[in-house]
């Protein structure tokens, strides 16, 4: 190749450098940005794993200092006798001691909005109606704190989430002869996932709290609380893996679910791929500029290096050209060259040749002058 462009013109071996140099640039900036696309995804993707697990663990948190309230319910004495008692007057009683209970521990943790007490047959605290609405039957005989799926409160008029736990009689074994009744914490949503919607300003993808069946809880989705996932979404999400990859609309989503054992529940991000190589936009486009001022400045070059080496030799090969059609019948034209010094030295020994040329041609016609002139006399 070396070999062909030795013996190619000086402006064909100049665009040649020029075109091999910017290719060479392209590779690098290439390989350069694929690599900042590669750490910038990597960046994002952690940024958002660390998220999920800040929300799952705001999540835990909360569920801790609940399942930490309810044993101080079920197993105070005051609840225990008022669980059991079967005279009206002293339930009456009880119930105004159990007020200040329930309000003091009611307080510890914002967000409960109501404490329900039920016992057998009639006996109950804080129960408008709640038989109807909050469901007792699928509390297990066996569990330190039940979360129950998300639901529509009538009387709160809003989505609320119950925990609850059956209540034993403290004096005997804890068999299913012993339950004496149950209590449930009333639940806002807030009190689960205070996070979650506060982050729809600040990150690009949508955050899901879903409860044991599914239903979202928390989002920073506005107007999805109590709905579920859309169809083909929700089919990913029962797949069970952490990490799965989804496409709605032409668009990709990288869909991400970590499982919240304590509520039986779990937390689901989906974001869209440009949103994990967010801040490139920048980077495309100062590489987009840096390339249109390394094209310009290469053409400008290339037309100064023209103008100072090809331009010259161009004259002086049409100088030889006009030299060899007229011959030297203009013995005192002389090449003018303006350029690099290599071409002005050589426009200099080229004009003190023809210098010579003359002077010999001068010489040679009065020898031959002379001859003639002593050959007729």
């Amino acid at each position: 190749m070396f070999v062909f462009l030795r013996k190619t013109s000086i402006r064909l071996q100049l665009l040649s450098l020029g075109i091999a140099i910017l290719i060479i640039l392209i590779g690098a900036a290439t390989w350069g940005y694929n690599r900042i696309l590669h750490i910038t995804y990597k960046q994002n993707s952690e940024y958002t794993s660390e998220m999920i697990s800040a929300i799952k663990l705001s999540v835990v948190s909360g569920a801790v200092s609940i399942n930490q309230i309810l044993p101080n319910i079920a197993y105070n004495e005051m609840v225990q006798q008022f669980l059991q008692e079967e005279d009206r007057l002293k339930q009456f009683e009880l119930n105004n001691k159990i007020e200040k209970l329930i309000v003091n521990l009611q307080a510890m943790k914002q967000g409960i909005l109501s404490i329900v007490l039920l016992g057998q047959g009639k006996i109950a605290y804080n129960c408008v109606g709640c038989r109807d609405y909050i469901p007792f039957s699928d509390i297990p005989d066996r569990t330190s704190a039940y979360y129950s799926g998300v639901t529509y409160s009538p009387y709160y008029k809003d989505y609320v989430m119950y925990v609850g736990v059956p209540v034993y009689n403290s004096r005997k074994l804890i068999s299913a002869e012993s339950k004496i009744g149950y209590v449930i914490l009333v639940l806002d949503m807030e009190a689960i996932s205070p996070r979650i919607g506060d982050l729809s300003k600040t990150v690009g993808g949508n955050f899901y709290m879903l409860d044991r069946n599914g239903v979202v809880g928390s989002s920073n989705v506005s107007g999805i609380v109590g709905e579920r996932l859309a169809p083909d979404l929700e089919k990913i999400v029962g797949r069970g893996e952490r990490t799965a990859d989804y496409s709605r609309d032409g668009a990709k989503f990288i869909v991400r679910e970590e499982d919240i054992p304590e509520i039986g529940g779990k937390i689901v991000s989906v974001f869209p791929v440009s949103a994990l190589f967010h801040g490139l936009e920048e980077v495309q486009r100062l590489m987009l500029g840096m390339f249109a001022v390394l094209i310009a400045v290469m053409y400008v070059l290339y037309i100064a290096i023209s103008r100072n080496i090809l331009h010259p030799i161009r004259s002086f090969i049409t100088f030889i050209y006009d030299l060899r059609s007229k011959g030297l019948r203009k013995p005192s034209k002389r090449v003018s060259l303006e350029g690099y010094a290599e071409i002005s030295i050589m426009a200099r020994q080229f004009n003190t040749l023809l210098d010579e040329i003359d002077d010999l041609t001068a010489k040679l016609v009065d020898t031959k002058t002379a001859y003639i002139r002593a050959s007729a006399s």
